[in-house]
């Protein structure tokens, strides 16, 4: 792939320059090693060729190679925290891996290793200038990877969605069609992984889970802002893998706090089933997960026990609102937050 891309560069006798090698976690020194690099190198645009790592690591660098400074001065900015984002250079995205929706949004995720935490910097001229979106590109990722994919991407349609009792017909029935569209095709991933029809749907499925379409709704984002804390404190866990461990967990404790309406009308909308208490429902979700081989626990992925106080910590100090509370279906406190995760262990 990488090959193809310089030969069309070098076709249109265009200079270029590689950064290679971004973390599956891009952390905030190797940012700004890359903006040094590219203001060395007079660059004037940066072409992002991977997954959501490599595209979210193209646009901190485009920014911080124009405003300079430390990169983590814009931790939170999408919350009001940080520094908002005013100037970068031209990005291009081409995604290698559906999942992040990272080549048509206007953000990217940050992880601070001397802090362990983790967030999200966001700002409207972080918008990729294009993106080239071939799903023949993910061919080469494993099914493993694809399935971790899968999972970020049904979180992005449906967190919004459960974390609120309002219904709002048009982001709800996106939410439902990309939902119900993605775990058809994964089934047939797993059982072939190079079936370009399904590789198709599924990266539509990314580019328009998180390209602006479920807007208006005023439910949180619980689940990333949880399990971005959990890859933040251990990155060696991928973000899908994160994000099912709490899922099941996190949807208990809506279903307990006057979520179960929402979740009961996703069911029947997206797998066909009416169901009437919230063990069934958690029985579906459950087998959803099963059914892609993505049934985890934090335990089982390397997680501490001990652990989950500084993540519940760190998940308030990134994500907080000004009651110090995490915005779901009902705000969540310290003590909610750490119940779910002591269940997702």
């Amino acid at each position: 792939i990488f090959e193809k891309v310089v030969s069309q560069l070098e076709k249109l006798n265009l200079k270029w320059e590689i950064f290679e090698g971004i973390a599956p976690n891009p952390y905030n020194k190797q940012i700004e090693e890359g903006a040094d690099n590219a203001r060395e190198k007079g660059v004037d645009s940066i072409i992002a060729l991977g997954g959501g790592s490599v595209m979210d690591a193209a646009k901190l660098i485009a920014l911080n190679t124009v405003e300079k400074g430390k990169i983590w001065d814009y931790a939170g900015s999408f919350q009001k925290k940080g520094k908002r984002p005013e100037n970068a250079l031209p990005v291009i995205t081409i995604p290698t891996v559906a999942a992040t929706g990272s080549e048509a949004n206007p953000s990217a995720v940050l992880s601070n290793p001397d802090t362990k935490e983790k967030t999200s910097i966001s700002g409207l001229i972080l918008y990729p200038k294009l993106a080239l979106v071939d799903p023949e590109l993910t061919l080469s990722v494993s099914l493993s990877t694809t399935i971790d994919g899968i999972i970020d991407i049904f979180c992005h349609v449906s967190e919004t969605y459960f974390s609120t009792e309002l219904k709002t017909p048009i982001p709800d029935g996106f939410t439902e069609v990309i939902a119900k569209t993605i775990l058809e095709n994964g089934k047939k991933l797993i059982e072939n992984n190079f079936d370009i029809e399904a590789r198709t749907q599924v990266s539509w499925a990314s580019t328009t889970a998180m390209a602006g379409f479920l807007g208006g709704r005023e439910g949180g984002w619980p689940m990333h802002a949880i399990e971005h804390q959990i890859s933040g404190f251990y990155p060696h866990i991928s973000h899908g893998q994160g994000l099912a461990a709490i899922l099941i967990p996190l949807l208990e404790w809506n279903i307990h706090h006057h979520g179960l309406g929402k979740i009961k009308i996703f069911i029947k909308n997206v797998f066909g089933q009416d169901i009437h208490t919230g063990e069934s429902a958690l029985k579906v979700f459950h087998q959803m997960l099963c059914s892609l081989n993505a049934a985890v626990s934090l335990k089982t992925l390397g997680v501490k026990e001990n652990d989950l106080p500084i993540i519940t910590e760190n998940i308030l100090k990134i994500k907080g609102n000004k009651e110090n509370k995490l915005l779901n279906i009902v705000p969540m406190t310290y003590e909610d937050i750490l119940t779910v995760l002591k269940k997702a262990f």
